[in-house]
């Protein structure tokens, strides 16, 4: 056993090979029970996996659960520091498994890497990033007796003890088979109780689907010693001598390496907005372009790809706009490449946090704000009147060209809030007129992955780094021309914080015109005494009156809400539009309960909570879903919707002029399944065809009650949606794609409704799925809502 030091880290090292190491008190007492706190609640039967999916096994009696690696604040630092020891990103390793033992579990004999051939099982364990090659395992505890890690090949025995981490490799070296020594258990405690976690890290990102190589020579089973010398010398026998570099006069690289002259224009000073023109070279944009592999459908069809910046190819690219910028290049979020069809645009939105609002919060704790961003261009497009970048409180468009870099400050120069968003900094990428533009997006965060935060004098300078870029040949080079003396940089310090001393401390000044007055309001409280005042059924009515009665015409506008404050809607469907709302007018005026719902479902008494979706079969009158049904149909039929989105390929719109009448006509019947009043926040059409998916996902804040009606669906067929009984700690995160639906259906709920029906549940904190469609369609309106701020009150009460 040999024992080194390493950064101040105490490692034991217990074997060779395969490789395998401790280290003490690798994380603090607190960390240990915070990981403890949190999964208590989570803990379930642990599972093993077999030919189809994870079962109940006698040899693993302990129990689990999984957090992800941003659970918090603390587990996003552990996950990093861990990733970083063992030279990994984090987007390898699997979400945290949390274990516990007592007296009477354990978990007998195992691998934790899979053998590779071609059962089912080692393809379905594979699919998402490949091979586990190294296991991360961290005791949480200090068990009284027992609870050993036992390496029984290698007659090793590690303690368990609080903070300690054990690092083993699970394949053999240069390959992904199974290392046969690296056979373990997991023994019970023999006295107290055992807390632990492990964290796996794979061959590549999770979230990337793993094919094998045909190369990789599959296996049941490790390499024999004489397999691996054959293997290991046809590696080497393929090695090709390095290429010897070209010495140049000078040493110094160049920043522009294309014929192109690089030059800065300066759009706006303050807040600083600049674009560089040639600031990559077309090899670099076309690199760019080559590592955008296994993108993800966004709204409009746009696709979205993460490329790595410790990419060996990516990387001196990255380092490149660090060095125009003067900062390192750790402190860079990974590039996204947006890929942009004709036709699709990028709405008006912000990079930065608002650091005053909770959600803010959230999202600014593990690296905290985006401070700059850059924006490039990376592909030629001839058309130059759409797809550029709008700046909208200036007016200023900047025209996209391949190679030019767009950079610009997100942050305030002084704000009581260090580093608060700057509210003029929205923007918007206009639609694309013909062809497709990729552009990519990254940007500078105050602190890197290791949380050190990137010192303030850096941020200074960045500006006037950047203009000196015309007139500095080689920013490369070790020059000060141009950028900000110490001295200077003590001066702007010292303003900043005498103009923060002032904001912080002055008084606040009272007019006699201000005595008396109500203080300002925030925007919750606004929004809350709006919602108090707002009466949606009887918006409903009047919308009918307007539009049906007295004739008015049907505006659309995506951004305002119309009219009078009711509807935010897309119209797809004029030609039917107007019958169908006549049908609706009329129907509600000849029944008692003046609306097109099915009266019968108010006598009825229904149980609707987070543990219990809630199904209503037969929503509207028996004529009103008739129509509803041809309705959607036709417009199917006759192609007016678009085909496919980010998560299914399905026929969808966002805000569907007639799924949100139908979501406010809704509105009675799901206040009184939940005994409160609800806003009708937005709807989403989503009619599935043959074959589809919906992935394991949570659903926006806005989705509290996430409602699905069912249009239309073939007679005798059932598309399960399966709700997780599991609440998770973080709401409305979105898709989780480290989650296997196979794995989790035993703590499911399944819900299903006929035609006509609908199903309810809470969706921003419980995963919900599908698996694939084995039916011609399934029709579904999905209406959302959440919880108003007054009382309830049921309108259809006597």
């Amino acid at each position: 056993m040999e024992v080194e030091k390493a950064n101040s880290l105490n490692i034991v090292t217990h074997s060779e090979d395969p490789k395998i190491y401790t280290i003490s008190n690798f994380i603090t007492d607190e960390e240990c029970d915070h990981f403890i706190e949190i999964s208590k609640p989570k803990m379930k039967r642990s599972v093993v996996s077999d030919e189809k999916k994870g079962t109940i096994s006698k040899g693993r009696t302990g129990e689990n659960c999984w957090l992800q690696h941003y659970t918090d604040k603390t587990t996003g630092d552990v996950a990093n520091k861990i990733a970083n020891l063992i030279s990994m990103p984090v987007e390898n390793a699997e979400s945290y498994q949390v274990v516990y033992y007592n007296t009477t579990q354990k978990y007998d004999q195992h691998y934790d890497a899979y053998h590779k051939n071609n059962t089912d099982k080692s393809k379905r364990c594979l699919r998402q990033g490949g091979q586990r090659v190294i296991t991360a395992l961290v005791y949480l505890n200090d068990v009284e007796e027992g609870g050993h890690t036992s390496f029984p090949n290698l007659n090793i025995k590690v303690k368990p003890e609080k903070g300690k981490l054990v690092i083993f490799h699970n394949c053999y070296e240069g390959t992904t088979n199974v290392h046969v020594n690296s056979l373990h258990a997991g023994t019970a405690p023999t006295k107290g109780e055992k807390y632990a976690f492990n964290l796996w890290f794979r061959e590549q990102a999770v979230h990337k689907i793993y094919e094998y190589d045909p190369n990789d020579f599959l296996n049941t089973g490790p390499l024999t010693t004489s397999q691996l010398k054959i293997e290991t010398e046809k590696k080497v026998d393929e090695i090709k001598p390095p290429i010897p570099p070209v010495i140049e006069e000078t040493n110094v690289i160049e920043l522009n390496s294309s014929e192109k002259e690089m030059k800065i224009n300066i759009i706006s000073e303050s807040p600083f907005i600049s674009e560089i023109e040639n600031g990559l070279t077309s090899d670099e944009c076309q690199t760019i372009r080559k590592l955008c592999t296994n993108g993800k459908k966004q709204n409009q069809l746009r696709i979205s790809y993460w490329v790595n910046n410790k990419n060996e190819e990516i990387h001196p690219i990255v380092n490149k706009i660090a060095k125009l910028m003067n900062v390192d290049s750790k402190y860079f979020e990974n590039i996204n490449v947006m890929q942009y069809p004709e036709g699709s645009c990028h709405g008006d939105h912000y990079d930065a946090f608002d650091l005053t609002t909770d959600k803010g919060k959230e999202y600014s704790k593990c690296r905290g704000q985006r401070i700059y961003t850059v924006i490039g261009f990376v592909n030629e497009n001839k058309n130059k009147t759409g797809g550029n970048i709008r700046f909208i409180n200036f007016n200023k468009e900047i025209t996209h060209e391949e190679g030019k870099l767009v950079i610009y400050k997100n942050m305030l120069d002084v704000s009581e809030v260090q580093f608060q968003r700057n509210s003029k900094m929205n923007y918007a990428i206009r639609p694309i007129k013909e062809g497709e533009l990729y552009v990519f997006y990254m940007y500078l965060r105050v602190k890197d992955t290791s949380d050190v935060e990137i010192p303030l004098p850096t941020i200074l300078q960045i500006d006037n780094k950047l203009k000196s870029i015309n007139t500095i040949p080689n920013v490369f080079e070790n020059t000060i021309s141009n950028q900000l003396t110490s001295s200077d940089i003590e001066k702007q310090l010292q303003n900043i914080n005498a103009q923060l001393e002032i904001l912080s401390k002055q008084p606040k000044q009272v007019s006699v015109q201000e005595v008396n007055v109500e203080s300002k309001k925030t925007e919750e409280e606004i929004e809350r005494e709006k919602e108090q005042k707002e009466n949606y059924h009887q918006a409903l009515v009047n919308f009918y009156d307007k539009v049906v009665v007295d004739k008015e015409n049907v505006k659309v506008d995506n951004r305002k809400v119309l009219p009078e404050g009711l509807f935010k809607f897309r119209r797809c469907v004029p030609e039917k539009d107007p019958a169908l709302l006549e049908f609706f007018y009329r129907l509600r005026n000849s029944v008692p309960q003046k609306g097109i719902l099915n009266y019968e479902n108010f006598k009825k008494n229904y149980i609707a909570d987070e543990y219990n979706p809630c199904i209503v079969e037969n929503v509207f009158e028996p004529s009103a879903q008739e129509k509803i049904k041809e309705y959607f149909h036709w417009a199917i039929d006759n192609k007016k919707y678009t085909l496919g989105d980010s998560q299914s390929n399905r026929f969808k719109a966002h805000n569907d002029f007639m799924t949100r009448i139908l979501h406010y006509e809704a509105l009675p019947l799901i206040e009184h399944l939940v005994k409160k009043e609800l806003v009708p926040t937005y709807t989403y059409l989503s009619c599935y065809i043959r074959d589809c998916e919906l992935p394991a996902h949570t659903d926006r804040p806005d989705c509290e009650y996430t409602v699905s009606y069912i249009i239309d669906k073939p007679a005798d067929s059932n598309w399960d949606i399966y709700v997780d009984m599991n609440k998770e700690p973080l709401k409305s995160r979105g898709r989780y794609r480290q989650y296997v639906n196979s794995d989790r259906k035993p703590y499911c709920k399944k819900v299903d409704c006929g035609p006509g029906g609908l199903m309810m549940f809470n969706g921003i904190d419980h995963i919900h799925f599908r698996e694939k469609l084995d039916a011609d369609y399934y029709y579904i309106i999905l209406l959302h809502y959440r919880s108003k701020w007054s009382t309830y009150a049921d309108t259809y009460k006597k």
